[in-house]
């Protein structure tokens, strides 16, 4: 195509600065006076950065993960707020420049939401160290292998399998290898498809969900 001013392009962008930084802004707010920092670790990425320049000034959200230690450098502009998620295994593991959180005056401990701990604060520049070793589970492959009948009318059945140390999915509408999410257990990615492996009550892996589009497919492992 000749044009680059076309939407997909700028889904991608936005997908970047909103989701893989994390830039946003609360809605119940003037555009960015309440700004919102989640960064989501992930895929095959080591590291992300993204400058956003506001009304009130740029922010920025860079990440780097090295060795399962998180460096995460942020700077909230003059006269606004920001509510931060870093990604740790807990609060005792994230540092601010390093001291912990309990040390520094400017920072209010919001507490533990899922993979994040959530942060206060106002407008500075900010360097956070944290552990995400918990975010790094092992993966065993050989737990998701199997079949997986279904009732959609698109896919009937879904192979799933390992081969050179890879996830192969087999089924209609998804098909080839997928990758694990980092943070998620039990979750991977195929292109567009989301695939959710789901265990019983003795930890074993007994259905699968996979979201492609605007489909839904469930199966259970025969």
């Amino acid at each position: 195509m000749n044009s680059f001013n076309h939407y997909a392009y700028g889904a991608i962008g936005d997908w970047m600065y909103r989701v893989m930084a994390g830039i946003d802004t609360k809605e119940s707010g003037v555009g960015y006076k309440e700004i919102v920092i989640k960064p989501h670790l992930g895929g095959n990425f080591s590291n992300a950065a993204a400058d956003l320049q506001t009304y009130y000034g740029t922010v920025v959200s860079h990440w780097k993960v090295e060795n399962k230690q998180l460096q995460f450098e942020t700077t909230i502009p003059p006269n606004t707020s920001a509510t931060i998620y870093i990604p740790a295994s807990g609060v005792e593991d994230v540092k601010e420049n390093g001291k912990s959180l309990a040390e520094v005056a400017d920072i209010k401990v919001v507490g533990k939401e899922g993979d994040y701990v959530v942060v206060n604060v106002g407008s500075g520049k900010y360097q956070f160290s944290s552990n995400v070793n918990q975010l790094f589970k092992e993966v065993k492959l050989g737990d998701y292998a199997g079949k997986y009948v279904t009732a959609s009318a698109q896919t009937r059945e879904i192979e799933v399998s390992v081969r050179n140390n890879e996830l192969v999915i087999k089924g209609g509408m998804v098909s080839g290898t997928a990758s694990p999410i980092e943070g998620k257990p039990d979750v991977f990615e195929n292109g567009d498809a989301k695939i959710k492996f789901i265990r019983d009550g003795q930890g074993k892996v007994s259905k699968i969900n996979i979201e492609v589009m605007s489909f839904l497919i469930e199966g259970t492992k025969e």
